[in-house]
């Protein structure tokens, strides 16, 4: 008969041993990791106050880490340049048919600012008010027609530089036109490029 008493005790004898001798060699340096073969329960006082030591020293190195470590913040979004706009020059259109005026912008584009004059005196109103970078300017017109109109600009100090285009249907006017101080002469009926053409020129100057 196995004495159960006795194997028992030469059991516990033995894990007691192989306990110790593992903590033994947990305590040299050079042995790491072999705590974890130790249950808490069998280490000594010493062993489990040097374990609490090392896990509270890397616990405060941690925390100290996350302290130091700059906060990371997303990146500001960039934020691009405003879109420059030029102001867009003012051009007068002095003909006494709103379709011939019509004709005119068209015909010219939508990078400018248009205003419209039926008559001469009209025109010359506006042309003070409004000083335009560019008139064009019909010859037959009511009240003043357009070579009285251009003679009166160019006799104005403040709008004596301003370009002048004369598009007409007298097309036997283009010296008179040019000679009382017109910049350029197209004549009725026209194609685009040829008004559009001396437009851009004499704004470009």
């Amino acid at each position: 008969m196995v004495n159960v008493s006795a194997s028992r005790s030469v059991t516990m004898r033995a894990t007691t041993s192989t306990i110790a001798s593992l903590s033994a060699r947990q305590s040299r340096p050079g042995v790491p990791g072999l705590d974890c073969l130790v249950p808490p329960s069998a280490r000594s006082s010493g062993d489990r106050a040097r374990a609490s030591g090392a896990r509270g020293r890397r616990f405060d190195s941690c925390r100290a880490h996350r302290r130091e470590s700059p906060s990371e913040s997303p990146s500001p979004p960039r934020l691009s340049d405003p879109p420059t706009t030029e102001p867009q020059q003012t051009i007068l259109v002095c003909d006494d048919e709103a379709s011939l005026r019509e004709l005119v912008r068209v015909v010219l584009g939508d990078g400018y600012r248009f205003v419209e004059a039926e008559d001469g005196e009209q025109a010359l109103e506006l042309a003070r008010k409004q000083r335009p970078d560019l008139i064009v300017l019909d010859v037959m017109l009511p009240r003043l027609n357009g070579l009285e109109v251009l003679a009166e600009l160019r006799r104005d100090a403040a709008l004596q530089d301003v370009p002048v285009v004369i598009v007409t249907a007298w097309s036997h006017a283009e010296s008179l036109a040019v000679s009382s101080g017109a910049d350029r002469f197209v004549a009725k009926p026209f194609d685009p490029d040829e008004l559009k053409r001396p437009v851009e020129e004499l704004l470009a100057r």
